[in-house]
């Protein structure tokens, strides 16, 4: 069964209150912005039967920053969403928070260069610097391109917000690593990217 559902649009998601025991997303929430994010784990709280668990997958900004950091180009291995390798380590790690801002994006109207962004980490704290970088995507770039990724995320950020939709029991995992026997099979779970991935669960309390 598939479900077409716009996480855009703050409208419900199609199950009721309590219905299902396991949620799932995986290398979904760096594609939408931090509002939809935060309807998106609201809704999964709605939805989850007590003692239900919820996983979440997606990049890890802190493994790429230090990768960033580091001039570790080998780090990424696949090209970006639309086939092009982005060349240098700056547009890599771009490419992974704000891909509209890269310079080998097809549609970009407004990029940033390597020397911009070491600018700009240079004169604020990381966590500052990343949102405002991703608050330089132009408006008519977010949603449009449904590939490009507009949002970082790093555990203290998806914990706090887990939190603020009411699951108290919240935590870091890894791959495989999972407190649920069902999602701990890797062959259908935590497949995308795990070399730099980041696995957060929770768990809705009884």
């Amino acid at each position: 069964l598939q479900i077409l559902h716009d996480l855009t649009t703050k409208s419900p998601l199609p199950f009721l209150d309590g219905s299902i025991a396991i949620a799932y997303t995986s290398h979904v929430i760096e594609h939408i912005e931090n509002e939809d994010v935060q309807y998106l784990f609201d809704e999964i709280f709605r939805c989850l039967e007590p003692g239900g668990y919820f996983r979440i997958t997606c990049p890890d900004i802190d493994l790429e920053y230090d990768a960033y950091s580091n001039d570790d180009l080998s780090f990424w291995r696949t090209p970006n969403a639309y086939g092009t390798f982005n060349g240098s380590v700056g547009q890599c790690f771009l490419d992974h928070f704000a891909s509209s801002l890269t310079a080998t994006h097809p549609f970009a109207k407004t990029t940033l260069t390597d020397v911009d962004l070491k600018v700009i980490f240079s004169t604020m704290p990381k966590e500052k610097a990343l949102d405002y970088i991703i608050r330089q995507i132009p408006n008519e770039m977010l949603n449009k391109y449904p590939g490009d990724h507009v949002n970082w995320f790093n555990k203290s950020k998806i914990l706090n917000m887990l939190r603020k939709s009411k699951f108290t029991d919240v935590y870091e995992s890894g791959f495989g690593q999972s407190k649920n026997v069902i999602l701990r099979n890797t062959r259908y779970f935590d497949n995308t990217c795990p070399n730099l991935s980041l696995y957060v669960e929770c768990r809705k309390a009884f």
